[in-house]
């Protein structure tokens, strides 16, 4: 390997100095049959021959560093946009709440998401709300048998993934809940109401559609979200301090040494938040986070806490004394512990101002490690073979 590297280079030297000669040469005997000495004719050859060579280099040279900005301005323009849909959140959720739509959602059906629809409707499953989240692929090929139900709630913020169209046949009649009047989700003939995220366009990993999932859901088991969402609204700020810092660790540690795991915790409603926060920092930074329930993780991959890095969504319910005692516990083990918690609010209705930071940790994480593309081995659609 080493050899071929030489040989690489000093062929790349001989080249260049194999140019040099010849061109002199050439000038110099141009300048000799015009007439020129020698002496005067070859100083002549090699002050040109010098001056083409250094104006080859510099071309380069300017191309190198034309490349080096237009790849510098498509990477803040694609950050400029990341954080724009980020920032939107608080819009989003204004103009969820001006459309004042009263559609009411049934119990004891299946919802069906995959994703980030699938793990809002998690966190109601923890609040005790009576439903039942399906992953839609898995209830399409595994558990439907090919039986249409009366009733269910498909859940898709892009409505246009293949896996919209299979839901909907599973069904007599259903409810949408989508960011897209258009998409296919929601023009079906068999569709009974949808519900409008009115997030805005989003072409990042879901921020704002998220945030306003879970209103939808707030609003159709009626529960009165309005202080929950000015407060986070007021606290976009800290929110996003609070990312700052936990991306700074992780990238100021990432050369330093090899982490044995990026764990994100949560308990009850905040198990949704721990696997939604652990999609969208994957998917923005290409670094692996694992979302996993406190309890869960209790009860064998603490035992990879020394070198690794967990970020503990704490709230306050009936597990947050455990949640404390296991803090501790992973610490003295070697782990780097952040939490990340919103103690004004229930414990239901913190899924939504706790996300919010895990937007920014993704953002400023992307920024810090220059990823300008968050979709690359995919779509933010995921299209799948029927």
């Amino acid at each position: 390997m080493l050899f071929a590297i030489s040989a690489g280079l000093c062929w790349g030297i001989w080249g260049v100095l194999a140019k040099f000669i010849a061109f002199t040469i050439v000038l110099a005997l141009i300048f000799l049959k015009e007439k020129f000495s020698i002496a005067e004719g070859t100083g002549l050859a090699l002050a040109l021959t010098g001056a083409y060579l250094l104006s080859v280099e510099n071309k380069k040279s300017l191309q190198v560093e034309t490349d080096l900005t237009n790849h510098t301005n498509k990477l803040q323009l694609a950050m400029n946009k990341m954080y724009q849909e980020i920032a939107e959140i608080p819009l989003a959720i204004e103009n969820f709440f001006a459309a004042k739509q009263t559609v009411e959602l049934p119990m004891r059906v299946p919802y069906m998401g995959m994703g980030s629809s699938y793990f809002a409707c998690m966190a109601f499953k923890y609040m005790g709300i009576n439903i039942y989240p399906e992953i839609a692929s898995e209830y399409y090929n595994y558990l439907a048998a090919g039986k249409k139900s009366p009733c269910g709630v498909i859940l898709s913020q892009s409505g246009k993934s293949r896996e919209s169209a299979w839901r909907t046949g599973l069904f007599e009649k259903y409810i949408a809940i989508s960011n897209d009047p258009e998409s296919t989700l929601c023009i079906q003939p068999n569709l009974e109401h949808a519900i409008l995220l009115n997030a805005g366009t989003e072409e990042y990993s879901s921020s704002k559609t998220y945030s306003n999932t879970l209103l939808a859901l707030f609003q159709g088991f009626r529960i009165d979200t309005r202080e929950a969402a000015n407060l986070l609204v007021s606290g976009m700020a800290d929110y996003e301090q609070q990312g700052s810092r936990i991306a700074s660790h992780i990238f100021t540690d990432l050369p330093h040494r090899q982490s044995k795991g990026y764990y994100i915790l949560g308990s009850g409603p905040n198990i949704a938040t721990a696997k939604q926060a652990a999609l969208i920092l994957s998917e923005l930074t290409k670094i692996s986070f694992q979302g996993v329930a406190m309890a869960q993780y209790d009860h064998g991959p603490k035992e990879t806490a020394t070198d690794s890095t967990v970020i503990h969504i704490m709230s306050r319910g009936k597990s947050h004394q455990r949640a404390i005692e296991l803090n501790k516990k992973i610490k003295e083990a070697g782990a780097t512990v952040f939490t990340v918690e919103e103690a004004s609010v229930s414990e239901g209705q913190s899924v939504l101002s706790n996300i919010v930071p895990f937007n920014f940790v993704g953002y400023h994480l992307a920024k810090h490690l220059n990823i300008d593309q968050t979709f690359v081995v995919g779509g933010k659609v995921t299209e799948v073979s029927g």
